[in-house]
């Protein structure tokens, strides 16, 4: 068996030549995800950067306020934007943001996603070691 994600059609041939596989059965699945979307725009100040969600923090309730994801490129802005959303959040929405990455034990990673997937976490701010762990419900922001 072999997997890939994005090969391209030249890629997929020379790894099934160079693993000398016959009869292939290739599954292809849509790279589309269409609760995805990229945003560019110039960089300000964190504040400015994430008006919309520290405003939707500040007036929401735990239970109307979907999951988000936010990525972010290094661990230490993964925890300055971490500490600026629960800044700006309301007292109720606080504890529902969290964090995930790279230096975070095995135990610890295992809790954040558990409560993520379960919706106890609403706020997510993690580095790509966090992945898209299939969680279509999530509304993900880019940084």
């Amino acid at each position: 068996m072999a997997l890939t994600a994005s090969a391209t059609p030249e890629a997929v041939t020379a790894i099934i030549d160079s693993l000398s596989m016959k009869n292939v059965l290739q599954i292809k699945g849509d790279l589309d995800r269409s609760n995805i979307f990229l945003v560019s725009k110039k960089k300000n100040t964190l504040q400015k950067d994430f008006l919309g969600l520290t405003q939707a923090l500040q007036r929401a309730t735990i239970d109307d306020f979907e999951k988000h994801l936010v990525y972010v490129p290094i661990k230490n802005q993964v925890m300055e934007v971490w500490r600026m959303l629960r800044r700006h959040a309301s007292p109720a929405l606080r504890d529902a943001i969290s964090y995930f990455h790279s230096s975070m034990s095995s135990s610890m990673k295992g809790k954040v996603l558990a409560a993520y997937k379960a919706g106890t976490i609403k706020v997510l701010v993690a580095t790509v070691a966090f992945g898209m762990v299939g969680e279509p419900s999530a509304i993900c922001l880019y940084k």
